[in-house]
């Protein structure tokens, strides 16, 4: 009997730890940038020079779908309202989209109602639907952008559509 407890509390945590925790850096996440630095004359980020912040400000559970066609995540209703009541800078927040903390790409969170251009990646927070479009510039799409766009890589797309979040 003593032998049977043994092997059934060892099969419990090993089991427990195979779940998929999508929390702390687990999963697709989007963070602050702590530290950067740009391209010259530019808003584009040197990757190699980012540093995130330790606590994500959209979590894997926050994102309930991708639709790789519109370049846009839907975000929990929750979280929505999180984000609508950030005071935004109109010169744009930057952050990195992350797979378990690997950065697949930054850009930054720049508001609708700034008049100033951007000339890399970018997702207007203020949308009034819980989709948050990531768009390559602001206000227009910047042309040289499109043959480096990040929006769909291989590895979102993987991650997305292993998690039934892809549309």
């Amino acid at each position: 009997m003593f032998r049977f407890l043994r092997l059934l509390l060892a099969s419990i945590l090993l089991l427990s730890g195979c779940e998929k925790d999508d929390s702390n850096g687990r999963g697709l996440e989007f963070y602050y940038l702590n530290n950067y630095n740009t391209v010259e004359n530019s808003n584009e980020i040197i990757a190699g020079t980012v540093i995130i912040s330790n606590k994500p400000i959209i979590e894997y559970d926050d994102i309930l779908f991708y639709d790789s066609s519109k370049y846009a995540f839907t975000i929990s209703d929750g979280k929505r309202e999180e984000l609508d009541k950030i005071n935004w800078s109109v010169s744009g927040v930057a952050f990195s989209l992350t797979i378990d903390k690997e950065i697949i790409y930054s850009g930054y969170f720049w508001p609708g109602y700034s008049s100033a251009g951007c000339d890399w990646i970018v997702i207007d927070p203020l949308k009034i639907s819980s989709e948050l479009f990531v768009r390559l510039g602001y206000p227009g799409i910047v042309e040289a952008l499109k043959n480096r766009d990040p929006r769909n890589d291989d590895r979102i797309i993987e991650l997305l559509a292993g998690d039934n979040k892809l549309i």
